[in-house]
């Protein structure tokens, strides 16, 4: 007489959604199409070299110089009760320093990750 025993049952569900998760993402590529390179519209063929180099100085955008722009940057004590506990070299749990530049109308809220090359 064999008795299912709930880890069982876990382990069972767990295996249905892993199986479905791995379905969906290797049916993925399924979906993707090649773009020929003529209207692709950017210089760069080799992937490789378009994700290392710099977008070229014809299809950069003109932004407006930093002084142009309405911006103040700002700083947010994370725990105060630490401040003076930690050592300096953990300056970054301390404060939270952003940056917040203010428009006169609506635009998309965006966030630049630290890491990924913006100046």
């Amino acid at each position: 007489m064999s008795t299912s025993f709930p880890r069982d049952l876990v382990m069972l569900r767990f295996l249905r959604f892993a199986t479905v998760i791995g379905g969906l993402c290797l049916s993925a590529s399924a979906l993707a199409t090649t773009v020929d390179s003529a209207t692709y519209g950017y210089p760069l063929t080799n992937p490789f070299e378009a994700t290392i180099a710099t977008t070229p100085p014809d299809l950069r955008p003109d932004l407006p110089d930093d002084e142009d722009i309405d911006q103040d940057v700002y700083t947010l004590n994370l725990h105060p009760e630490r401040e003076f506990t930690l050592p300096d070299n953990f300056w970054a749990v301390k404060k939270l320093h952003y940056r917040l530049a203010k428009q006169d109308h609506a635009a998309p809220l965006i966030f630049l990750i630290a890491g990924t090359g913006a100046p």
